[in-house]
This record gives C-alpha cells, sequence and structure tokens, in this order.
C-alpha cells in the first residue's frame, strides 16, 4: 500500500466514525426523545441544531484549510469530537437544551472533515485516480450511516442505556484520532501561481466562485437532495416503528419489544449501507465511463458525465420515495426495495457532485468552495429538513396513536420528496453549463502558469510541507 492510499484510508476512518455518531443518534431519536419527555419537532431539532454549528465552522474551516495546515485542523476538531460526544451522553433527562448543545457542538468534526479532507485528497491525486479516491471516501457515508444505525440500537439495547450507542462511536473515535496525528501528512497543494494566492483574500476567493455557474447550481441541486436524505436517515426507523405498532394495534409505540426496534433497525441500517455503497460506485463508474465513453457509453461521451448521472439519481428518487412511504406499514418489504432503489438513486450524487466542484474551482480555492457547498446543503438541506417535517408531522397529527403518528410522518415526507423535483431541474441546468466552466476554468490555469512566480511569498503551510509518496 501507498503512502497516499494510506492517507486517504485514514481520512475514510475519520468519515466513517462522524457519520457512524450522527446516525446512531437517530437509531435511538425514539428513545432519545422518551428520555427528555419530547415531541417530534423537538426530536428533529437534534439534528437541525447539530447542523445549525455548520453555519459558523464551516466558512472557518474553508478560511483556514486553504491557508493552515489541515492535519492540525483535522486533529484539534477530531479531539474536541470525541470529549463533546461523551460529554453529550451524560447529560440528564431535565437538561434537554444542554444536551442539544452539546449535540451542535459535536457538529465541528463533521465540518472540518467534510470540508478539508476532500481537498486533501484532491492535493494527492488527480484525473480518475481523484475520481476513484473520491468515491473510497464517499463510500464511508453509507458504511458509517449504516453502522451508527446497527451500533447505536443495539449497543444501547444490549447494555440497557441508549447512551452507549453513541458513546461507542467516541471510543473508536480516539483510535482513529491517534492515527491522523500519527501517520497523516499534509500533501503539497495542487496550486495555480503562489503569488497570485498568496494576494488573494477569502471575500476574493468568494466572489470568484460565486460566478461559476456549474457551483452554483451544483451547490443548489446538492442541497435539495441532501434535504431528503437527511429527513429520511433521521426519521426512517421513527416512521416505521409507529407502522409496526399500529399494524399490531398497539396502543403505544413505546410497547413494541427491544427485539422488534433492533429488527427495524438492523434492516434499515443494511438498506442504507448497502444501496448507499451501490449508489456511490454506480454513479462514479457511470460518470467516468460518460467522460470518457467506455463500455455501453461510447456514443455519449460528455464532459458534463457528472451532471447528467446527478440528474437522473435525484429523478429516479423521486417516485420511489413518493410509492414508498405510506406502504411501510401494510407492505414493509415493498416500502424497503423502494427505499433501496431510492437511496441508491440518491447516493449516486454523492462522490460525483464533488468532483463535478472540484473540476471547475481553481485548486486554491477549493477549500472555500468545499466549505460553502456544505454549509449551504448542511443548513438548508440535512439541518432543516428532519425539523420541518417533525414540524409538519406534529402540525398535521390528528391523534396520539400510533397510526396518527404513522399517518403524519408520511404526509410531512410529501414535502422533500416535492424538493427533490427541483433538484433534477437545477441538476439539469448545470448539465448546459458544465461544459463552459470547465474551459474558464482550463484557460485561468494556463494563464496563472504563463505568469513569473515568486519563491518569497510561499503559503507558509506548504514551506514546512513534503510530497510524501
Amino acid at each position: 500500500m501507498s503512502w497516499k492510499l494510506f492517507y486517504v484510508f485514514i481520512l475514510c476512518l475519520v468519515e466513517m466514525a462522524l457519520y457512524m455518531d450522527r446516525l446512531a443518534v437517530a437509531s435511538v431519536l425514539k428513545d432519545i426523545q422518551d428520555y427528555y419527555d419530547v415531541n417530534d419537532s423537538q426530536g428533529g431539532l437534534v439534528q437541525t441544531v447539530y447542523f445549525g454549528f455548520f453555519f459558523i465552522f464551516t466558512p472557518l474551516f474553508g478560511y483556514l484549510g486553504d491557508r493552515a495546515s489541515r492535519k492540525w485542523l483535522l486533529s484539534v476538531c477530531i479531539s474536541l469530537w470525541i470529549g463533546l460526544v461523551v460529554a453529550s451522553s451524560l447529560i440528564p433527562k431535565n437538561l434537554w437544551a444542554l444536551f442539544l448543545v452539546s449535540r451542535g457542538l459535536s457538529g465541528i468534526g463533521q465540518s472540518s472533515c467534510t470540508v478539508l479532507a476532500p481537498t486533501i485528497i484532491a492535493d494527492l491525486y488527480s484525473g480518475t485516480k481523484r475520481s476513484m479516491a473520491l468515491m473510497m471516501f464517499f463510500f464511508m457515508i453509507p458504511i458509517g450511516s449504516g453502522l451508527g444505525f446497527l451500533s447505536g440500537s443495539h449497543i444501547g439495547s444490549a447494555l440497557g442505556h441508549w447512551q452507549w450507542g453513541i458513546r461507542f462511536t467516541a471510543m473508536l473515535g480516539v483510535f482513529i484520532a491517534l492515527l491522523v496525528i500519527i501517520f497523516l501528512r499534509e500533501p503539497r497543494r495542487q496550486q495555480e501561481n503562489e503569488t497570485t494566492r498568496r494576494g488573494q483574500t477569502f471575500w476574493q476567493d468568494c466572489l470568484k466562485i460565486v460566478v461559476v455557474p456549474t457551483y452554483i447550481l451544483s451547490t443548489l441541486g446538492l442541497t435539495c437532495v441532501m434535504f431528503l436524505t437527511g429527513s429520511l436517515e433521521w426519521w426512517a426507523p421513527t416512521l416505521i416503528e409507529h407502522g409496526k405498532a399500529s399494524k399490531l394495534n398497539l396502543s403505544k409505540t413505546e410497547d413494541l419489544t427491544d427485539n422488534e426496534k433492533d429488527n427495524i433497525t438492523l434492516v434499515t441500517g443494511a438498506i442504507t449501507l448497502v444501496s448507499g455503497l451501490f449508489g456511490v460506485v454506480m454513479g462514479s463508474l457511470i460518470a467516468h465511463w460518460l467522460k470518457i465513453g467506455k463500455g455501453p457509453f461510447r456514443r455519449l461521451k460528455t464532459q458534463s458525465a457528472d451532471a447528467w448521472v446527478c440528474t437522473i439519481g435525484a429523478l429516479i428518487c423521486i417516485p420511489t420515495m413518493a410509492v414508498g412511504f405510506p406502504l411501510a406499514k401494510d407492505h414493509l418489504a415493498i416500502a424497503y426495495v423502494l427505499f433501496f432503489i431510492g437511496i441508491t438513486a440518491a447516493c449516486c450524487n454523492l462522490a460525483v457532485v464533488i468532483d463535478l466542484q472540484l473540476s471547475v474551482i481553481a485548486p486554491s480555492r477549493r477549500n472555500t468552495a468545499n466549505s460553502w457547498q456544505t454549509l449551504v446543503s448542511s443548513i438548508l438541506g440535512d439541518a432543516t429538513g428532519p425539523y420541518i417535517v417533525g414540524a409538519i408531522s406534529d402540525g398535521v397529527r390528528k391523534g396520539s396513536t400510533p397510526s396518527d403518528h404513522f399517518d403524519s410522518l408520511v404526509k410531512a415526507f410529501y414535502f422533500p420528496v416535492g424538493v427533490l423535483g427541483l433538484a433534477t431541474i437545477l441538476f439539469f441546468a448545470s448539465v448546459l453549463t458544465t461544459k463552459r466552466d470547465l474551459r474558464k476554468i482550463e484557460l485561468e490555469q494556463e494563464l496563472e502558469k504563463s505568469r513569473p512566480i515568486s519563491t518569497t511569498n510561499l503559503d507558509w503551510s506548504n514551506s514546512v510541507s513534503k510530497q510524501w509518496e
């Protein structure tokens, strides 16, 4: 194994642990609601507050990531995340607000990795190798999500307290933090011209980013997709639990046995993991084949391959989710199949949209661009989706039986499914702008290479970096 591949492996472990943490909380959400005695909108607020801290820290990591050591930024943030996860599991039931704040602060770890890790990979590899490395990295989203569902519920159930379900990821995080601190090295940045880069301010970088149509359209499209997937990963186990309790004619969903709850999280986690992996692989491979005109796409070669994959993925996801939700009570097996197809289609976007962004943004502005894309898609997608779905569910519910809870959540989910229609339109618009933006970035880089390079104003973090092979 080369050092470069080992570094990618370490970053993959970081991403996996962070997603395990998020979904471990989702897998025990009903237990958390019972423990703190909160309703659906308050339960959705846990995710909203978590991503709310993205608004504070994501632009900061974008700024620092283009100027400072990304390795040490990651090391500090992962260490903070570990401490905050453990702290959140120790908060008593009468301090709901403190639990929200501690969970929100733990989002520092997620924001740092999401912004910094893809740009480290982009500096390690280029071209097809970069696409494959990013595919490996984004594998960790479904793997971490699936393992989070499984570990959170089963470990909490086995040890008798839901808190142990989220503490487990912190214990795993200690090992991963040591790998980052001891082994990860900062790669040399792929920059156009150090003199030009040194003269750029953060806001100048931002102004250059917002005039790239493909970047703006794909960011908004990703936001719409994340609105659905964030809502789904947060509420799907609870939705299915209400449906199961309703079918068994139970008076309360809390009356479901631990074994029944564990089976639901087991299947949900397995579907999330397998469909996510399949979606990331399928999306990346199809985009690659479209770019080079390979296999069944010999006559369809296009530079807009990434945008086409995102468009079709979002389009397929709409009917599968719209039909799957209401079937989750009486025809759960069919609903699981539709969820599998829908999640697969949605996950086709994950690695592809980041590769698209990296292709149309200059290397020296990638951390900044990635931070804003992460911020927008998280705040307006992952963060708001669970809360809005929970609030709609509370608003349309007519009673307090499991059937009432199930029906209200199904109705609430039609809103994020509708948002996917907007995602399809935005991604299709990016198909029309990709070729022009790729040409613009090529011309910009050619111009920068033709300018004389000063050796007196090197970025300070690069001056101490080495090229590790």
